[in-house]
C-alpha cells in the first residue's frame, strides 16, 4: 500500500503515466505529488526555483510578473491563477531554501498557501520531485459541494503538473 509521505496516511488517488508513477494525495486541503525526473538534481531545482519557469507546466498558473531574486536566492513575485473558470491574484516569495534539496514558498492574496518542495537525487540522471501544498479553498459561499469539486480538480492538476514537469525533461535530454 503507498502512503503519504508527510504523515503515513494511506493514499487516496494514485495517477500514472505510461513509464513513471506520478502521486497525488489530498488531505483536507493539503495535497501531495510526486514524480520521478529524467534529469539531474541541479537542472530540475533550478527549474522550480524560477517561477517563470512553472508557466511551462502548471496549466492554471497563468501569469507571474515583478520576478526578484531575494537575499536569500529565491524569487519575491506576483501571480495569476485560475481555478474553476475564476481568475485569482496574489504575491509569493520563497521563504526558505536549502539549494538543490528544500524549497519552500508562501503565497498570499486570493489564494493563501504554503509549498514545500524536495529533491532527491536517485542517480546521477534521475531526481525525484515531491511537492506539498496546503492551501486554502477561496470560495466558502458556493459551499461544500463546490469545495470538493475544486479541491479535486487541484487534485488532477497537481497531476497533470507534475507529468508535464516530466515531460518538459524529457524533451529537453531528447533533443540535446
Amino acid at each position: 500500500m503507498l502512503t503519504n509521505i508527510k504523515t503515513s496516511a494511506p493514499i487516496s488517488t494514485v495517477i500514472q503515466i505510461v513509464r513513471k508513477p506520478v502521486v497525488a494525495v489530498r488531505v483536507e486541503n493539503r495535497l501531495d505529488t510526486e514524480a520521478i525526473v529524467d534529469t539531474q538534481l541541479d537542472k530540475v531545482y533550478e527549474f522550480i526555483l524560477k517561477p517563470s519557469n512553472l508557466l511551462q507546466v502548471w496549466p492554471s498558473l497563468i501569469e507571474v510578473t515583478k520576478e526578484k531574486i531575494m537575499s536569500n536566492g529565491g524569487y519575491s513575485f506576483q501571480w495569476k491563477y485560475k481555478m474553476s473558470g475564476m481568475h485569482f491574484d496574489g504575491s509569493a516569495e520563497h521563504t526558505e531554501i536549502i539549494p538543490n534539496q528544500y524549497l519552500v514558498c508562501k503565497t498570499r492574496g486570493a489564494i493563501e498557501s504554503t509549498m514545500w518542495w524536495t529533491f532527491r537525487s536517485i542517480d546521477r540522471t534521475t531526481t525525484r520531485v515531491t511537492c506539498s501544498v496546503e492551501y486554502h479553498v477561496p470560495i466558502p459561499l458556493l459551499g461544500r459541494l463546490a469545495e470538493v469539486l475544486i479541491v479535486k480538480m487541484n487534485e488532477q492538476e497537481a497531476g497533470i503538473t507534475m507529468t508535464n514537469l516530466q515531460r518538459h525533461f524529457e524533451i529537453k535530454t531528447a533533443s540535446a
